[in-house]
């Protein structure tokens, strides 16, 4: 993995504690991404198993640049446990698979929209990791 996403993928494996719907966790990633100022694509669609025909369909991700994603629920989605990759990978390194999408649009969300959708764990993922979600002018910072 590249060193620049080696610390983004440790927070995003801990956005997998937060038990959600696929396109809520992408919005809750996308969030931190822009307010860190990293450049990212949030994307809806669906996802083939090029061996099996198995087609995941609603799915969403974050393209990053240098052609990485970020997908926290691919297992999931195809009810495997380890079978595919999980938090930040190169899709490159996983030629049975192939990404349909198009952008996702996220809307900008208040803190306590955010802990409302997540049951309070979004905060609370981020005390206990050490981290500090301000308000800002009506938008958080993750510090």
């Amino acid at each position: 993995m590249k060193s620049e996403y080696q610390e983004l993928d440790n927070i995003v494996l801990t956005m997998d504690e937060v038990q959600t719907d696929p396109v809520i966790l992408t919005y809750l990633i996308s969030h931190l991404l822009t307010r860190n100022s990293v450049f990212h694509q949030p994307r809806v669609g669906c996802v083939k198993c090029k061996s099996t025909g198995e087609l995941v369909y609603p799915q969403s991700w974050i393209e990053l640049p240098g052609g990485w994603v970020v997908d926290l629920r691919l297992n999931q989605a195809f009810n495997t446990f380890d079978r595919y990759p999980q938090g930040i990978f190169e899709p490159s390194s996983y030629r049975n698979l192939q990404y349909f999408g198009m952008p996702l649009i996220v809307p900008e969300f208040e803190l306590s929209e955010l802990d409302e959708m997540t049951d309070s764990m979004f905060s609370k993922l981020f005390s206990l990791q050490g981290m500090d979600i301000r308000v800002s002018g009506g938008r958080y910072d993750c510090i």
